[in-house]
């Protein structure tokens, strides 16, 4: 912007600030300009929204599988790679912060995870590290999905467990509630004969398809970790071999 690479806004330049994070627009603007300066910020560079990289590293489930391999492979390893959530990392750490990956691909390759999946696509629901109890799906605070050393477990709002499984089938169903169908999951464990209803069935978004998918039958699985499933570590490689010195920022979100 200070060199004239980018489209000259709808409004006074004046009420732009570059900051350490990068362009902003003052706070005492009034809900117009500020909607200006959005629809403005979209366009204004070659880059969308002033972003040279942007991608998603991980959500709260990705995040505990991440930092929790950190933490059992030794946090004293990591120093840039714990602290890059919500911090400035300079472009100069980069070398650095590379080599923290290499010795974090290394060290999970070493430990096992325990996985829930599709017993026909094989793809992954659900993942967790020994010892953990952490959940990975919440529908709506009524229950919540966890994955531990026992399998796949369903919790209510007391944390007391409902239904737990290493291989079970789903039956998705429906049913009208205020004029406006809902689907809700049957779960039935395959080996003990449990079943149990929840109002979330477990699915997945397929691109370029309006009709979510959903497994009619899931297992878990242990097995040792590999490069492939640390997403968060895959992401963090490629921002960091970007060629530019620039500065990133972390919540959830890796941004230049």
């Amino acid at each position: 912007m200070k060199e004239g690479n980018v489209k000259p806004p709808p409004f006074d330049i004046s009420l732009l600030e570059i900051t350490d994070e990068g362009i902003d627009i003052l706070e005492s603007v009034n809900d117009e300009i500020y909607e200006l300066y959005q629809q403005w910020r979209e366009n204004a560079c070659e880059h969308e929204g002033f972003y040279y990289y942007q991608d998603r590293v991980f959500n709260v489930a990705g995040g505990n599988f991440f930092y929790g391999i950190i933490d059992r492979l030794g946090q004293d390893k990591f120093p840039l790679l714990i602290s890059i959530g919500g911090k400035l990392l300079s472009a100069d750490q980069a070398e650095k912060a590379l080599k923290e990956l290499d010795i974090f691909e290394s060290g999970a390759s070493k430990l096992q995870g325990t996985f829930l999946v599709d017993t026909v696509s094989y793809d992954e629901y659900g993942r967790s590290l020994p010892g953990e109890d952490k959940w990975f799906l919440s529908s709506g605070g009524e229950h919540t999905y966890q994955l531990n050393d026992r399998g796949f477990c369903i919790l209510d709002r007391g944390h007391r467990e409902l239904f737990h499984s290493v291989a079970f089938a789903q039956e998705v169903l429906s049913v009208e509630k205020e004029g406006r169908k809902h689907k809700y999951a049957r779960f039935h464990d395959l080996e003990m004969g449990r079943i149990f209803e929840s109002s979330y069935p477990l699915s997945r978004k397929i691109w370029g398809i309006d009709e979510l998918y959903y497994p009619k039958s899931f297992q878990v699985v242990k097995r040792n970790l590999k490069g492939s499933d640390s997403r968060p570590a895959r992401v963090l490689r490629s921002l960091l071999r970007l060629p530019y010195r620039q500065v990133i920022r972390s919540f959830g979100h890796k941004e230049i």
